[in-house]
């Protein structure tokens, strides 16, 4: 017998995957990473076309990614004095894609690398981005 807050548990597990579901279906082929200016800048000095993220997404094992609607309030959080760079992700050409349940909403995560040119399809300040 199932007790009343594992249920619980499993029918909210049941609404997030619903709700990738969703998000899925509706073309979601774009995907945002902020990057301070600095680290960008060291990547472009090591000639790579491989970019591991920042040392926060070192730290986790993966690439934190946005979506367009969420891309101002994770610039307030994490970057609230800083203009960084908005990396334009191409989701549809990423392998290993995975969806994380963070703060009521959904985001996207990316493990291994962004290669140059192929997902990553865009650089822009943020300023210059909204």
């Amino acid at each position: 017998m199932i007790k009343p807050h594992m249920h619980s548990h499993v029918l909210l597990q049941n609404r997030c995957f619903f709700t990738l579901f969703i998000k899925k279906s509706q073309n979601m082929k774009l995907a945002y990473k902020l990057v301070p200016k600095i680290t960008w800048h060291r990547f472009t000095l090591m000639n790579s076309t491989k970019f591991y993220g920042d040392s926060h997404d070192i730290r986790s094992g993966f690439i934190h990614l946005s979506l367009l609607n969420q891309l101002k309030v994770v610039k307030e959080h994490k970057f609230p004095t800083e203009n960084p760079y908005v990396l334009t992700i191409d989701l549809l050409k990423c392998t290993g894609v995975k969806w994380r349940f963070h703060s009521g909403q959904l985001y996207p995560n990316v493990q291994g690398y962004l290669e140059l040119n192929t997902q990553i399809l865009d650089v822009t300040s943020f300023d210059e981005f909204f």
